[in-house]
Order: structure tokens, then sequence, then C-alpha cells
């Protein structure tokens, strides 16, 4: 992955070769601050991931897409406060 600045970073738990747990900690060493929506199926994952650091906001699945537009306003918007 290259060094791209991102807004806010949307992504699942659970991913084929990659563990959520290792994307968070990869996202926080590459891109410390980048605030991050995380979702998953499973709740338990959900609520694990809701420590993280970056993490901002999180989803249980299936969601809305109104759920979905909230969630990464509302860690744009915390990352935002978080410059300030």
């Amino acid at each position: 992955m290259s060094a791209t600045e991102f807004d806010v970073v949307v992504t699942d738990l659970v991913m084929p070769g990659l563990t959520g747990r290792k994307f968070l900690d990869w996202l926080a060493e590459a891109h410390p601050g980048t605030p991050v929506v995380a979702m998953s199926g499973v709740p338990d994952q959900v609520r694990a991931a809701a420590s993280r650091a970056n993490v901002r906001a999180t989803l249980d699945k299936p969601f809305t897409v109104t759920a979905l537009i909230e969630a990464v306003s509302a860690a744009a918007h915390a990352n935002s406060a978080d410059d300030a």
C-alpha cells in the first residue's frame, strides 16, 4: 500500500488472508490518526474493534446506507475535532 492520506477508512474486519486486527495495527502504524469505520457480521469482532485507537465508528452487518453515511460522517467529524 502507498503512503496516501485518507479522510476515513471503511473496512470489514473479516478479509481473506488478513485479520481485521492486523489491518488496524498496520493502519495505525502507517497512517496514525486516520479514522476508521469498522464493520462485521460477527458482533464480537465489532465490539473488540471498537476499543482500537483509530476506530471512530462501528457497524454490525447488515446495515442501511443511512447508517453507513452517518458512521462515515461521525468518523470524519471526530477526526476534524481531534485536529482542531
